[in-house]
């Protein structure tokens, strides 16, 4: 697939400050056609960084996504509106990247906990093999019971291994929201788990 860039995105400053106020006034015409206008544009930038169709379309969609969460955050002063967009796009797919990249070492850290775990508990008494399963279902089940911004704030800090800024722009709040429902969480989870383990 060659892919190539247009001077479709070529409007008027007044324009794009326009639309930008419209979809940040939550103007579901203004949104779409900003979506006409760029998506284009950030498919285009993004799948130059990923090279993955699939991967390009669904990350595309996480961006507009993005610019309709916080189109009032776009300053006309500071540059056109396309590079705002690229940027915005640009960004989105290298944490993409680096997202993928820890998961998959974190998968491999497991993988070989696990193996350890394994070759370990050979030598472990049923009670103690019955205490690990047990610790782990607790865990889980703590996880389950956070609401869903902290469990998915915990999920992308230390499953995905997110800083707390990328856990922000991930879920598009500010990083003082996502530090206060991450710690929130971990306060649940040591809560929740020393009480399901004396119960």
């Amino acid at each position: 697939m060659k892919l190539t860039e247009t001077n479709e995105y070529s409007i008027t400053r007044e324009e794009e400050s326009a639309m930008m106020r419209d979809v940040a006034a939550r103007d579901d015409t203004a949104f779409a056609a900003l979506c006409r206008q760029y998506r284009a544009l950030i498919y285009v930038t993004v799948y130059r960084v990923i090279n993955n169709p699939q991967d390009a379309e669904d990350i595309t969609q996480e961006v507009l996504l993005s610019i309709w969460k916080k189109a009032d955050t776009w300053d006309v002063t500071k540059g056109k509106l396309a590079t705002w967009i690229a940027a915005i796009a640009r960004n989105r797919a290298i944490d993409t990247i680096r997202s993928k990249q820890r998961r998959a070492a974190l998968h491999e850290k497991m993988q070989k906990e696990e193996r350890m775990h394994d070759a370990a508990s050979l030598e472990d008494s049923a009670r103690e093999q019955v205490l690990h399963r047990e610790a782990r279902l607790i865990a889980r089940s703590a996880l389950v019971e956070l609401n869903p911004a902290q469990r998915e704030a915990i999920e992308l800090a230390y499953l995905e291994g997110l800083t707390q800024t990328e856990v922000a722009q991930r879920i598009g709040v500010p990083v003082g929201t996502a530090k206060a429902r991450i710690r929130r969480g971990v306060q649940k989870l040591r809560e929740t788990i020393p009480r399901r383990i004396n119960a």
